[in-house]
C-alpha cells in the first residue's frame, strides 16, 4: 500500500514539477550558496543572480546544498522510501517532495550539526542586502492630486490646480498666460460715418448711411457713427472691437484675469504606488520573504538560537544586551571625539591626535599606550623619560599581540572602545 501511494505521488510530482519553484527561499539562499562553496564564491563573488542561475543549471543536478534548511543528498540518503521512489540522483525530485509533502510529514531536511560554542559577543550583525535609494512618494489617494511634492484636493470642473490655488481654465481660442487668458485678436470697425454737407443739424443721415451698410446696427462715438461690434465683442474707444471675457473673468484690456480659489496648504504624500513600501518619507522596493527593510537596506529576519532577540541591524542575546550594545555604538564614538579633543587642548597628547590622523593603527596603539603611561606616571608624582616611555609602549604593544595583554586598558582616546563596540560576529556564521 505504501509503495502504491509513493507511485501515485511520483506521478503527481511529475505534473507538479513545472509549477514548483525550485528557488523557494526554504531551499535556496543565494548568500548561503555562495559562502558554502568556495568555487562559486570565487567565480561569482556576491552576485546573487549568477548564483541562482548556477543553481538551476548545475547546482540542483549536482545535489549541492543551497540552504541551511535543506540538503538534497542528506534527504535522499536518510529516507530510503523517497530514494527508492524518486531515484538515487533525483535531487530535484527530493526538493519537490520535501516542499510538497516532507515538511507536512515532519521530515528533516538537514542533519544535526555539531554544537558550536556560544560567542562571547552580546549581539551579531544580520545578513543584509541593498535595495536601492528611496524615491519620494507621489500617490495622494482618492480625491487628491500630486503637485510639486505635495497633495491637494482636486479642483472643481473647469479649474486647474497650481500649488494651493485652483485657476479657471482658459476658453478655446484664448492663450493661457498663468493667471491671465490672452484674448484672441481684436478687429477694427473702420473710420466710421461722419456728418456731411447737406445733412441736417444732427447725425440721422450719417446713421442711415451706416445702417444701410451694417445690418447689425450702428452707434455713435464722439461725433461719428460706427457699426456696432459683432456678438462676443465690445467697443474699445472709437474704432476697435475687443473680444468679451467669459463670465466670471475680469477684463483687463488685452487679457482676461482668471477667477480662482484656494484649496489649502497641501500635505506631504505618504502613499507609494506600484507595490512599493513607505518608510520615513521615502518609497522602497519591498525586501521579499525573510527580510525586512530599514531605509535602503534589507536585513534578514531570522536570528540564531543564541541571539534570539531582534536588535536594530542585528540580533542580541537579550533585550538588555540589545540596549547596551546600541548605546555603546552611539556613545563610544562621541567619547572618542571628546577624548581626542581634550588631549589636543591640554597639549599632553597632541602626538596621539596627529598620529591617529596620519599613521597606521600600530602607531596609534603605541602612541596611545605611551601617552597613558606618561599620564599615569605624572599622577604618581613621577617623571617618565621619553625614551623610557617609548620603550615601555613598544614592549606593551608587542605583548598585546600575544594575547597576554590588552592595550585598550591604557587607551586614553577611546579608539579601542569604538572597535570593541562594533566588532560583532555575523549572524549567518552562527548556527
Amino acid at each position: 500500500m505504501k509503495n502504491l501511494i509513493l507511485i501515485v505521488l511520483i506521478c503527481l510530482s511529475g505534473l507538479y514539477a513545472n509549477a514548483q519553484v525550485l528557488d523557494d527561499p526554504r531551499v535556496f539562499d543565494a548568500i548561503f550558496y555562495l559562502n558554502k562553496y568556495p568555487d562559486l564564491k570565487q567565480a561569482f563573488g556576491t552576485n546573487e543572480a549568477q548564483a541562482r542561475q548556477h543553481w538551476f543549471n548545475f547546482g540542483i543536478r549536482e545535489g549541492r546544498q543551497a540552504s541551511p534548511n535543506f540538503n538534497p543528498s542528506y534527504y535522499l540518503s536518510t529516507y530510503p522510501d523517497i530514494k527508492q521512489a524518486y531515484g538515487e540522483g533525483n535531487y530535484a525530485g527530493a526538493i519537490q517532495h520535501w516542499l510538497t509533502w516532507g515538511l507536512g510529514e515532519k521530515r528533516k531536511g538537514v542533519g544535526q550539526t555539531a554544537a558550536q560554542p556560544i560567542p562571547d559577543a552580546d549581539m551579531c550583525w544580520a545578513v543584509s542586502k541593498p535595495r536601492g535609494a528611496g524615491t519620494f512618494p507621489t500617490d495622494c489617494g482618492p480625491g487628491m492630486e500630486y503637485d510639486a511634492g505635495l497633495c491637494y484636493p482636486k479642483c472643481q470642473a473647469g479649474y486647474v490646480g497650481v500649488g494651493p490655488v485652483c485657476w479657471r481654465s482658459c476658453p478655446a481660442g484664448y492663450r493661457d498666460d498663468g493667471a491671465f487668458c490672452a484674448k484672441p485678436a481684436p478687429y477694427g470697425r473702420g473710420a466710421g460715418y461722419p456728418w456731411k454737407f447737406g445733412d441736417g443739424f444732427d447725425l440721422s443721415s450719417a446713421k442711415a448711411r451706416c445702417e444701410k451698410d451694417n445690418p447689425q446696427g450702428c452707434e455713435i462715438s464722439g461725433a461719428i457713427m460706427y457699426p456696432k461690434c459683432n456678438p462676443g465683442f465690445h467697443a474699445v474707444g472709437c474704432c476697435v472691437c475687443s473680444p468679451d471675457c467669459p463670465a466670471g473673468f475680469t477684463d483687463i484690456g488685452v487679457s482676461c484675469a482668471k477667477p480662482s480659489y484656494g484649496r489649502g496648504a497641501g500635505t506631504i504624500p505618504k502613499s507609494c504606488a506600484n507595490g512599493q513600501e513607505y518608510q520615513a518619507g521615502l518609497c522602497y522596493t519591498p525586501c521579499g520573504p525573510g527580510f525586512h527593510g530599514v531605509g535602503p537596506v534589507c536585513w534578514a529576519d531570522e536570528c540564531p538560537n543564541v541571539f534570539p532577540i531582534r536588535c536594530a541591524a542585528g540580533c542580541a542575546k537579550s533585550s538588555a544586551d540589545c540596549f547596551n550594545a546600541v548605546v555603546n555604538q552611539v556613545i563610544t564614538p562621541l567619547e572618542m571625539v571628546a577624548n581626542i579633543a581634550g588631549i589636543v587642548v591640554t597639549g599632553g597628547g597632541s602626538a596621539v591626535a596627529k598620529s591617529a590622523a596620519k599613521t597606521s593603527a600600530k602607531t596609534i596603539a603605541k602612541e596611545s599606550i605611551k601617552s597613558q603611561l606618561i599620564r599615569k606616571a605624572k599622577e604618581m608624582g613621577k617623571n617618565l623619560a621619553e625614551d623610557a616611555a617609548e620603550n615601555a609602549a613598544s614592549t606593551l604593544y608587542e605583548a598585546q599581540l600575544t594575547g597576554e595583554f590588552s592595550w585598550e586598558d591604557l587607551d586614553p582616546t577611546g579608539i579601542a572602545n569604538v572597535v570593541k563596540a562594533f566588532n560583532k560576529p555575523l549572524c549567518k556564521d552562527i548556527h
